[in-house]
C-alpha cells in the first residue's frame, strides 16, 4: 500500500513538473525572456536585412568582380609565363596550353567588368562560380597528386609560392561569395 501512494505521489509531481516544463519553454515565456533583452530579436532581424540588401548584394558584386579583374591583369600582360605556369599544372594536353593561357584572363576580366558595373550579371555570376569550381578542383588535384605547381592566380611569377592548402581556403572564401550571389542574383532573376 505504501508503494502505490509514493508511485501516486511520484506519477503527480512528473504531471506538475512537465506541465511547469511545457510552460516554461512556451513560444509566449520563450518571448518575454527575449524581452529582457531589448534588440536581441531586432538586431538579428537588422544582419538579415543587411545581408539580403541590395547594397550588401551590391558590394558582394563588386569585391568578387575586382577580384577577378586583379586576377585577370597578370595573365593578359604576360600570357607565355601563364602558360608555363598552366603546363606545369600537367592536366591540360599540350595543344590546349596556348589557348588556355590567353582565353582564361580575357574570361576572367570580362565577368569581373560584368559585375562591377552590373551587367549581364546573371551570366557573370554563373561563370564566375563555374570558373572558381574548377580552380579549387584543379588546386586540389595537383595537392593530391603532390605535384608542386605555382597558383598563377594574381601573379605569373613562375617563382612565387607554390599552390597549396591557403589557396584553397581562399577560392572557397571566394566561391561562397559566388553562391550567395547565384541565390541572391541568378535563382531570383527568374
Amino acid at each position: 500500500m505504501g508503494n502505490k501512494q509514493n508511485t501516486d505521489n511520484f506519477e503527480n509531481k512528473n504531471k506538475i513538473l512537465s506541465k511547469d516544463f511545457r510552460q516554461t519553454f512556451s513560444r509566449q515565456s520563450r518571448d518575454s525572456v527575449m524581452e529582457n533583452f531589448p534588440g536581441s530579436r531586432n538586431l538579428t532581424a537588422v544582419i538579415l536585412n543587411f545581408i539580403i540588401s541590395k547594397k550588401f548584394i551590391r558590394a558582394a558584386m563588386i569585391v568578387l568582380g575586382c577580384i577577378f579583374i586583379c586576377a585577370s591583369v597578370p595573365k593578359i600582360l604576360n600570357p607565355e609565363k601563364f602558360a608555363e605556369i598552366v603546363f606545369n599544372y600537367q592536366i591540360l594536353p599540350d595543344m590546349w596550353i596556348n589557348i588556355f593561357a590567353i582565353v582564361l584572363p580575357w574570361l576572367e576580366l570580362v565577368t569581373g567588368i560584368c559585375l562591377v558595373f552590373d551587367f549581364f550579371a546573371p551570366g557573370a555570376v554563373i561563370v564566375v562560380n563555374l570558373l572558381l569550381m574548377v580552380f579549387i578542383c584543379v588546386l586540389f588535384y595537383d595537392l593530391a597528386r603532390g605535384i608542386d605547381v605555382r597558383c598563377g592566380c594574381f601573379s605569373t611569377d613562375i617563382h612565387a609560392g607554390s599552390a597549396n592548402f591557403f589557396y584553397i581556403v581562399r577560392d572557397m572564401g571566394f566561391w561562397i561569395i559566388g553562391i550567395f550571389l547565384f541565390f541572391n542574383i541568378v535563382t531570383k532573376h527568374h
